[in-house]
């Protein structure tokens, strides 16, 4: 009997000993992953948020994700685009950069420190970060183009334009790629290559880009062209004085010397101030030898 009684009192005191250590590791696991899922939530819904425009409780949503599990990328990533919409330009670039530091080949912590730059007007920092973001994803036109305009800003237009017309053939079936070569060999002297690039884009769909191929066109001597691009750019808004001047310049050019002569003087009874517009119709009538509306 009393050998059952010291028996029964071990058992009772060894399970009142409290968990194992390998229970105690499997306890903190199991807290872990649930730290990891309540994160993940809190994260979807500050996501949510910021798409809507709730920057204020997207910030207090992710910050509480991020309390309950720091070392997720995404997260202060999210964060930090949330600051950067917030204009709290010192603390998204803090988040960017334990983004980075948590994971660095994520492109996108790269990308938006790189936007970050730019509003600090440091163009060289931020062609640095949009070219880190190229690494990370080569697949990505944004970083491409991002990277290009700051070799634009920065005055290097050779250097964007190699970085541009090397960078992957997969781009160059890109409108927005095509635009932007077409815009830099514009403002480079260059108005025959940047006609093409932007007669390129505009056969991929891109339709922003008229105002731009007109101005290409005219000062590449494609006076022909120039009018059927003014014309298509007339069937989606009405043209203003500085495209009616060019359409009437490019009638004149092409032999229409009368209707460019009535267009300009159009103009510039519409804008008598003007002193273009005057220049213009005092040139086209000297040339068909109006010399009286010259004087």
């Amino acid at each position: 009997m009393n050998r059952l009684i010291v028996i029964l009192g071990v058992a009772l005191l060894t399970g009142c000993a409290g968990p194992t250590k390998s229970g105690k590791i499997a306890r903190v696991n199991a807290h872990n992953r649930m730290d990891i899922v309540n994160a993940n939530l809190a994260a979807q819904q500050a996501m949510q948020q910021f798409e809507v425009g709730q920057l204020k409780a997207a910030i207090e949503t992710i910050d509480a994700a991020i309390a309950r599990f720091d070392s997720n990328a995404a997260y202060h990533l999210l964060r930090g685009r949330i600051l950067l919409e917030q204009h709290r330009l010192d603390a998204a670039d803090k988040a960017f950069n334990r983004s980075i530091e948590l994971d660095p080949t994520i492109a996108e912590p790269h990308y938006f420190l790189g936007i970050l730059h730019q509003r600090w007007s440091d163009d060289a920092s931020a062609l640095a970060s949009y070219k880190k973001a190229m690494e990370c994803n080569v697949t990505h036109p944004q970083f491409l183009l991002a990277a290009a305009e700051s070799h634009v800003a920065l005055g290097e237009l050779e250097e964007a334009i190699v970085l541009l017309e090397t960078s992957g053939k997969e781009f160059q079936h890109q409108p927005s790629v095509t635009a932007l070569l077409g815009h830099i060999h514009l403002r480079n002297g260059n108005p025959k290559e940047a006609a093409q690039f932007l007669s390129n884009s505009r056969l991929l769909g891109n339709d922003d880009v008229l105002t731009l191929l007109s101005s290409a066109q005219f000062n590449a001597g494609e006076y022909a062209e120039c009018l059927a691009t003014l014309a298509q750019l007339e069937q989606s808004v009405e043209l203003s004085y500085t495209f009616q001047r060019l359409r009437g310049k490019c009638l004149a050019a092409t032999g229409r010397k009368i209707q460019g002569r009535d267009i300009c003087l159009k103009v510039t009874r519409q804008t008598p101030d003007d002193a273009g517009a005057w220049v213009d119709l005092g040139y086209i009538a000297w040339d068909m030898g109006d010399y009286n509306r010259v004087a």
